[in-house]
Parts: C-alpha cells; structure tokens; sequence
C-alpha cells in the first residue's frame, strides 16, 4: 500500500521534520526540567529580636505546629537576629504533596500565639527546579562614589525588573537611602522640646490620608491629605511647634539633618572593588536563552551609556544548555556524515540519503511531540537526544541493506521493498522494543531524581517509535522509488573486491571462533565475572561523575561580636 503511493510517504517524512521546525520555536529551554522540588522555605521577620527570642516566640511555635503534619520527611530551622527561617522537606513519595503544603500553610495561618506586635505573617515559599538564579550581575568602578553607583544599580534594577521573563531580583550591597535627625541637647534644651516630641513630629507629619470627598455641581472630588516627608528639606522645614504671632520651630532648629544609607550589613565586592551586584530569577515559562540575550542587550546598552562603569556577569546557566545544544547538533551533524559516507561507501548515495534522513525526522518528531507532554528542551531531554541520536540510524541501515540486497538478486524494486522489510520485521522491532525496555525502569525511579530524569527514557521511547514507523513503513517506499538499480556486475568493481576480501577474512575468522564455540563463550563469561567482581571491591557507584569545579565559595568563621 505504501509503496504504491511514494507521495504519500515524502509527505509523511517531511510533515515530522516540518512539525518540529514549527514547534521549535514555541518549545521552552531552560535548564533543568520544571520540578517541583517537594521543599517550603517559611521566613518570618520579627524586628528588633534576639535569636534567643526569634527562636521562643517564632521558630518553636511553628514546629510545634509542623510535628502535627503526617508525610514532612525533615526540617531544619535557624534563629538569627530578626529573623526565623525553617527549610521543610516532604517525603517524597507522598501521596499527594500539593495537600501537604496546604496543610502546612493552613497550621501556620492557624498560630493564634504570635507576638501581638509581630508586623507581617511569615512567608511561605514553595522551591522548585526554576526558583534559582540564572545570572549574577556585577557592578563596580574605580571612579565613582557609591551614590552615583546606586543611582545607576537602581536604573539598571528597574530596566532589569521590566525585561520579560524576569521573576525577582535579589540583590546585594544595594542599601536603602536614610535621612539621619541627630538632636542637639543643648537646643533641645534651649527650645525645650523633647526627644519623645521630635519623634511624634515626624511620624504624624509623614501620612497620607483620604479626608473624604466633596460633591460640587453634580461631581464628586476626592480629597487627600498628602504630607509625607520624601527629603532632608521636608524634614527640616518640619514645625515642632508654633505660636500665633507665626514664630514656629522646626527641626533644623533642634537637630542636624543630613541624608545617607542604611548601616552595612553585607559587604559587596566585585572583581576585589565594592559594588552592587543582582542575581536575576527567571519565571517559571521563561525561555533562559532568550531571556539571557535580553539582558546582554541591555547591559550593553548600560556599558555603552557608563564608560566607566564596569560590569561583570557570572554563575550564567543558560551557558550548560547551550553547550548541551551544540553538543547535539555536532553528534547529529557527525553522525549524518559517516552514515552518508559509510552507506554509500557499501550501497550508494541515494539509499545513503534515505536512511541518514531519519536522524532529523526522529529528531524533529520528538521536538513536535515535546509540548503535550510537557517536556522542555533542556540538559536532560537532551542528554537523552544524544544518547538516542546513535540508536535509531543502526534499523535503518539493517533495512536498507537487506533490501539492496534482494535487489541484487534480481527483484524488482518494490518487490525488493517489500521482501527486505518483511524478513528484517522482527528483528527490527525486537531491537527498538529491547531497548525500550532497557530505559523503561527510569519511569518508576522514585524522588526528587526520578522527577528530573523522568524525561529520559521518554524522549528515547518517542524518538525510537518515530523512527520505527519511519523505517518499516517510509524508508521501503523511499528506496522502492530510487532509480537507482543495484545488480551484480560481471566484473567486480575495487569497491566490490575489496568488500568481499573484508567479508571473507571475517567469516574465517567467524569460521575459527566456532569451531571453538564452548572455549570462546567460557572466556567471555569469565571475563564478564572478573568485571563483575572488579566493579564490586574497587568501583564505587556514582550516578553522575565528579566534573572539575565552576564556583567555589570560602566561609571564614570569626569570633563573636567582629565588625564588618
């Protein structure tokens, strides 16, 4: 049926090959597959607290919650000035974890026994594979004050919030503005206003407030008290006090104004200078690529505008899926190659041709495939395109030759097609079938690594069905449409005679090995236990190997009480 219709099958090859390029585009990369890591990270922030009260008035009243929750594998909490924080993790294979954080989240609502002047309810947040930063940006110059460097990193934070595909920005070394009122004594004195009275002043002056609304010929105006204090003028120009005779006393009376920055807490320093430097986190559907390039752009755009500005970019992940990328297209383009050379080497150009096109129509199939499973390209689907890239060239190969094979015999080209196809069935779909198999125990693997490479053994399982139906179903029809005749020629050609001298030395030697067949299958068992054996006193298993270090971090632990 299919070999009649060869117009049939060219639309079939290219409509994969066609879907994938049209997929492509609309396929998301990142870097690790969107896996929710079973992990809840809670932060409460209670100002002005001891670790020792962080951890009896916060940190213990919520565990006590969290031992009343079935299915928490472990938790680990730590007090610290101002701050509770407790990383929970669910067992992993719990029934349902999404009814768990739930629980969580409604025991940790339910805490009547806070402190009442506790400001906001603890965060909670859930951590999964896309919640890490993408790309740590830099700031630093030799020639500006850190008010002009701020003023730039605020620019930059605002442009870099604004660019698509950013989820949050964390940052460092990026401290707020503050307007400092240092009182004099003497003027407090003199004036005879007290600290209590400054203080009341200045957060009674600094509101805003609706006061109502005003209906006039047939429209109503809302009005709003705005008084806040935005800058050290507003502050100075405050009134303390005031008499009829409109003699008043303002701030600038009693008290030295002057505007600054929060007290250091964290000391940045890029490339050895002090800077401000931001980690940028992705969403969740963000392409990394794509959104690595839109922030090339506009650093380069910053870099250009601030000559002396020096920006420097590390911990970049989009740069392992690239690398991952071109790893596929090289092991594709290669193996494109060989099997073009190889093939028509053996056969000829036109089968070499057929049976190297079904690297790309396996490829582009699965990449067609990707979206209603829910699978993005990143370095795990891609690992498994590589490791498949070799696999499903070597069917269509047997195919292919045992068909030219018939041909030779005299067959006509579709009886060839069909003979060849029909003997070769079996084994073809015992090989794709075997290996599937082989990766098919990844899909019950169970965890957090089971999640991530779940996508594995099915991009392998989608890419080796494709190239099944294109080899048992395409590629006969293909080479029943070669013009091409293969038939056995009077004279052999050198290609021919040096074939056969390949072909007799291996059947010699073939010949010899059976002739010892008990002796040859007792060495290779043996040495199959010797590995066996060698793997289990010398080998140690690792799921995946140790590479050489791409960041490294030093912690210095100092005494108690040293400044920063």
């Amino acid at each position: 049926f299919f070999i009649e219709r060869h117009t049939f099958e060219l639309v079939f090859t290219f409509m994969f090959i066609l879907l994938g390029l049209m997929t492509l585009p609309s396929i998301k990369r990142d870097t690790f597959p969107n896996v929710d890591l079973d992990e809840i990270v809670i932060i409460t922030r209670y100002d002005g607290s001891s670790p020792g009260d962080i951890e009896q008035k916060i940190t213990n009243r919520i565990e006590d919650k969290l031992k009343t929750i079935d299915n928490i594998k472990r938790y680990s909490s730590l007090s610290i000035e101002n701050v509770s924080l407790l990383d929970i993790f669910i067992e992993p294979d719990a029934p349902d974890p999404d009814k768990i954080k739930d629980k969580i989240r409604e025991e940790i609502s339910n805490i009547q026994n806070f402190p009442a002047d506790l400001k906001s309810p603890p965060e909670i947040t859930e951590i999964n594979s896309s919640t890490f930063p993408i790309l740590d940006i830099g700031l630093s110059s030799t020639e500006m004050d850190y008010k002009t460097l701020r003023a730039i990193a605020k620019e930059l934070k605002s442009d870099l919030e604004n660019i698509k595909g950013v989820s949050s920005l964390d940052s460092y070394g990026y401290r707020s503005k503050e307007i400092k009122v240092a009182p004099n004594p003497n003027l407090l004195n003199y004036y005879q206003v007290s600290i209590l009275s400054l203080i009341s002043v200045i957060s009674n002056r600094n509101i805003r407030a609706s006061m109502g609304s005003l209906k006039q010929n047939g429209s109503e105006t809302t009005i709003v008290n705005d008084s806040r204090l935005f800058d050290k003028v507003d502050i100075e120009n405050a009134i303390i006090r005031s008499n009829f005779n409109g003699k008043a006393v303002t701030i600038s009376d009693v008290a030295i104004v002057s505007e600054g920055f929060e007290t250091l807490n964290v000391d940045s320093r890029v490339m050895g200078n002090p800077g401000i430097s931001f980690s940028v986190l992705k969403s969740e559907t963000a392409d990394i690529i794509s959104l690595r390039e839109d922030i090339d752009v506009l650093l380069d755009k910053y870099q250009e505008k601030y000559p002396s500005l020096t920006i420097t970019k590390a911990s970049d992940f989009s740069k392992y899926l690239k690398n991952r990328l071109n790893v596929m297209i090289t092991n594709g383009a290669i193996g494109l190659i060989l099997v073009l050379i190889v093939l028509t080497f053996f056969l000829n150009i036109e089968i070499a041709f057929w049976v190297s096109l079904g690297i790309p129509v396996a490829v582009m199939g699965v990449f067609a495939l990707m979206p209603p499973f829910d699978v993005t390209i990143n370095i795990i689907s891609l690992l498994a395109l590589i490791i498949v890239i070799g696999i499903i060239v070597d069917d269509g190969i047997i195919v292919a030759e045992n068909i030219a094979k018939f041909r030779e015999k005299g067959f006509s080209t579709a009886d060839a097609s069909v003979e060849g196809i029909k003997t070769v069935f079996k084994p073809v779909f015992t090989t794709i079938l075997t290996t599937i198999v082989a990766f098919s125990p990844m899909f019950f693997m169970g965890g957090i690594m089971g999640k991530f490479i779940f996508q594995i053994p099915l991009v392998i399982t989608l890419a080796l069905i494709i190239s099944l139906i294109e080899v048992v179903i395409a590629l006969p029809a293909h080479l029943a449409a070669t013009s091409i005749t293969i038939t056995k020629k009077s004279t052999p050609s050198k290609r021919t005679l040096f074939i056969q001298q390949l072909r007799m030395r291996y059947e010699h030697l073939l010949r010899r090995f059976l002739a010892h067949k008990y002796k040859v299958v007792g060495f290779f068992g043996l040495l199959f236990f010797i590995a066996l054996l060698y793997s289990k006193l010398f080998m140690n298993f690792v799921l995946f190997p140790e590479t050489s270090a791409v960041n490294f971090s030093i912690q210095v632990e100092t005494p108690s009480g040293t400044s920063l």
